[in-house]
């Protein structure tokens, strides 16, 4: 038990390391851990602007989108593939906040002045 509680003890200040993300000179892993996080958090908000996307548009329209959403996803592993099993993490992170933003552009259009549904195959 005594280990246990010496391990948590010294690996506290190792999480909370890792969370300072804006810090300069992080380590190898901690570079890992945050753009981890950081991917994490524009992935799950492109994730939500798309469901948005799906409350917002017709059923055709968003058939239009999903296919898109597709188009989208082969044009990201494409660019962002180093080799087969490799991710450029940089890549990965700019397209995919890049999508969530243009997902966002996209709902706010829709919701002031109409979805302009050409602009749903864009990626």
């Amino acid at each position: 038990m005594r280990l246990v509680i010496l391990a948590i003890t010294l690996a506290l200040p190792m999480a909370a390391k890792a969370d300072n993300c804006d810090q300069p000179n992080l380590t190898g892993f901690d570079s890992v851990y945050c753009f981890s996080k950081i991917y994490i958090g524009e992935d799950t908000r492109m994730g939500d602007n798309y469901r948005t996307m799906r409350s917002i548009l017709s059923a055709g329209d968003f058939a239009t989108l999903r296919q898109a959403q597709r188009n989208w996803l082969a044009y990201r592993d494409r660019s962002c593939m180093v080799g087969p099993t490799t991710v450029n993490v940089d890549c990965a992170l700019s397209v995919t906040r890049a999508r969530a933003d243009f997902l966002q552009a996209r709902i706010t259009e829709c919701r002031s002045v109409g979805c302009a549904i050409s602009r749903l195959t864009e990626y």
